[in-house]
């Protein structure tokens, strides 16, 4: 689940928040099931881009769609498997967890003066891989 934080920070950067609609066929095939799976839970697309580019600025590390998808699901302890069989409303309380869980542990990124868990931004970095 997208919290409120996310929404605000979204809306910061000056994006249109719009509801997401499914990814192309092509993408989806592009970029497997389990990123689009993720990305599906991202109500602004646009607005997630920009904070993407922003978090993958200083981390080259995390670069590529396949390289985020993983780490975001090992950092929900599901792999590629999993994440498919998930509906979207069990997915998404798996996230809205993992974000809790991230501030907890002191996981957070700060942008443009917003405090994001880092499992959000990663979640935003994949929307920089790919158009809407």
């Amino acid at each position: 689940m997208i919290t409120r934080r996310f929404i605000l920070a979204a809306a910061a950067y000056g994006a249109c928040l719009s509801p997401c609609g499914a990814l192309p066929f092509s993408a989806a095939r592009r970029f497997g099931d389990a990123a689009s799976r993720l990305r599906a839970l991202v109500p602004a697309p646009e607005s997630a881009r920009e904070i993407g580019r922003i978090y993958l600025a200083g981390r080259t590390g995390e670069v590529g769609a396949g390289t985020l998808t993983d780490l975001i699901l090992s950092s929900m302890s599901l792999d590629e498997g999993t994440i498919v069989a998930l509906d979207k409303q069990a997915l998404s309380a798996r996230l809205t967890s993992r974000v809790r869980a991230d501030f907890a542990k002191g996981l957070t990124v700060e942008i443009g003066g917003w405090i994001l868990s880092r499992t959000e931004t990663r979640l935003c970095a994949l929307w920089t891989e790919t158009r809407a």
